[in-house]
């Protein structure tokens, strides 16, 4: 559209493309069926009220551009566009397939590198309420003299006088709750580590921790690309000498996992977590993290696995040991 390709097709195909996520979003909003659009991902949160007037504005823009279609004057050569565009083409298919292997260039996901994930899960920004703020009402009945039922709905502070007046409820129906104000919820809710040996809950261990730790984390252990074993045990070499905890973290019962731990001669245990919370985790499968505590320092996809050597120099840096040329330069003055 920017640079007047084949512009009534183009225009054509977006108009009819937010037409219908109009009418989506409208219909979300007001029935209230999807809390989050998830338009543009972890990068902005847009509420179905506001999805629906982005898409509003968005539906006079295009109407802007469809009043003035003759005005629009392609900038290139037909022959140039085509070209032009085959390279956008290519260059976006590109940079999707780039960032599922080796996980996205920007990353919102509230598992990105350098969040401390204990304060994502705990911590309320300013201005947004701990809890939500429910209003409650009650849905009461009473015989009447003339043998049918009077009703009434009323508030809690009502509650205990329509009581005395005779009314009665029912504890599974009488009971209205309407939402005032939504409290703040944390993109982490689901975070949880057992371990299924013992049924050790896991999570605090983790999230309390102060060393450092190695976390493998694999969604789909039968689909997993198992291309950088090799890397991987000698990753977990070098934990053993450090003195490392590893977690492998996988939804599948213990079983599959011991024998998959046998079969690949991994030496690690595998705990078990929430697959909803593996997979926000590990946006490949499977994601290597290294942590200081509950704060994350490295994030690999798995088949582009870190060095010793890398692992050495983010576990300096979080000890506040200088490294390389700032060593270099801190000795010599």
């Amino acid at each position: 559209m920017i640079i007047g390709w084949n512009i009534r097709l183009t225009i054509g195909i977006t108009a009819g493309l937010i037409i219908f996520f109009t009418f989506l979003t409208g219909y979300s909003a007001y029935f209230n069926k999807v809390t989050d659009c998830g338009c543009f991902g972890d990068f902005i949160k847009l509420k179905p009220w506001q999805s629906f007037y982005k898409d509003l504005v968005l539906l006079g823009l295009v109407g802007v551009m469809i009043a003035g279609i003759k005005h629009n004057v392609p900038w290139f050569s037909k022959s140039f566009e085509v070209k032009l565009m085959s390279v956008f083409t290519l260059l976006t298919l590109w940079f999707g397939v780039y960032c599922y292997r080796y996980l996205p260039v920007w990353d919102f996901l509230p598992y990105k590198v350098g969040n401390n994930i204990l304060k994502v899960m705990t911590d309320v920004p300013e201005g947004q309420r701990a809890t939500d703020s429910i209003e409650i009402s009650w849905a009461l009945y009473r015989p009447n003299a003339k043998g049918g039922i009077d009703s009434v709905v009323c508030s809690t502070s009502e509650f205990s006088k329509k009581m005395e007046e005779g009314y009665q409820y029912d504890d599974k129906k009488s009971q209205r709750r309407k939402m005032v104000i939504e409290g703040y919820k944390s993109p982490i809710h689901d975070f949880a580590i057992n371990d299924e040996s013992n049924g050790a809950d896991m999570k605090d261990t983790f999230l309390q921790s102060t060393g450092f730790q190695l976390v493998w984390v694999v969604p789909y252990l039968e689909s997993a690309n198992l291309s950088q074993l090799d890397a991987l045990k000698t990753l977990l070499e070098w934990t053993k000498r450090e003195g490392m905890r590893v977690y492998g973290l996988s939804a599948v019962s213990a079983g599959p996992t011991t024998a998959f731990l046998k079969e690949h001669d991994l030496a690690m245990k595998f705990y078990s977590a929430d697959q909803k919370m593996l997979i926000t985790m590990a946006r490949y499968n499977p994601t290597l993290y290294f942590f200081k505590g509950p704060v994350v320092l490295g994030k690999w996809s798995g088949v582009d696995l870190p060095s010793t050597k890398q692992l050495e120099k983010l576990k300096k840096k979080a000890l506040g040991e200088k490294t390389g040329i700032a060593k270099m330069f801190s000795r010599k003055k």
